[in-house]
């Protein structure tokens, strides 16, 4: 009986800081977008791990918001620390994706995280951010 007791206890340590440190790992992220000159389009927003393809399918967040939820600021709650990326953009077209002209430049409103200066193809690195804990990542809109 007294070994019973021992692992049941062990098991709910085991539990409760399993659960303690997850709780740490975690912290929302707020977006919030400026310069937006289209008041009616809504915005995809879409929230990439490090390790997405960013020409492919967003695997943290994908979701559309109307212009004023994004300038007043949209939370994803419970991000888990790391390393994300965000592209946002107005889907006039709406066919899901950032329409491009034939030298692939952006024929849409977007905006990215760091909001770089790009000067060719869209790279990780360049939009790439350290999410540890509760933050704001404002996007200017080009």
């Amino acid at each position: 009986m007294q070994h019973w007791v021992s692992y049941v206890t062990v098991i709910f340590l085991i539990a409760i800081t399993t659960n303690y440190v997850s709780a740490q790992a975690v912290s929302p992220l707020t977006i919030k977008i400026s310069n937006l000159v289209d008041s009616k389009t809504l915005i995809t927003v879409l929230v990439y791990d490090e390790k997405d393809d960013l020409n492919g399918r967003a695997t943290v967040h994908y979701k559309k918001y109307s212009p004023q939820q994004v300038i007043e600021g949209i939370t994803v709650e419970s991000l888990p620390a790391g390393n994300y990326a965000i592209l946002a953009f107005q889907d006039k077209d709406e066919n899901y994706y950032l329409t491009r002209n034939n030298d692939g430049m952006p024929v849409e409103y977007f905006g990215l995280s760091n909001n770089p200066v790009l000067q060719g193809s869209l790279v990780m690195e360049q939009i790439k951010f350290s999410h540890h804990k509760s933050q704001t990542q404002t996007i200017n809109f080009y």
